[in-house]
């Protein structure tokens, strides 16, 4: 091993850490916020949240998330949007 490599393990793990802290207590944060949190890049924090297991942080919660009247708008809306591309073709 590397001198060098030795002195960017400890770091790296104590931000690999710090990054599932952050996910445990929100589990809807998104991968830009954890880079601002921890000052670190976008591509860093994916390798962190990959080598902890997560496959997806927060595109899973959000759907489950929404009201009836919420969806029942959602779903207007996406028929608005498919009518007028329609019409337009």
């Amino acid at each position: 091993m590397k001198i060098g490599a030795v002195a960017l393990e400890q770091p790296t793990l104590n931000a690999t850490r710090r990054v599932d802290e952050i996910i445990q207590d929100d589990m809807r944060v998104t991968v830009d916020t954890l880079a601002r949190i921890r000052g670190i890049g976008h591509n860093a924090v994916q390798e962190m949240i990959e080598s902890l297991g997560y496959r997806k942080v927060c595109a899973r919660s959000v759907p489950r998330l929404l009201t009836k009247d919420h969806k029942g708008q959602r779903k207007a809306i996406t028929s608005e949007q498919l009518q007028i591309s329609t019409r337009r073709q």
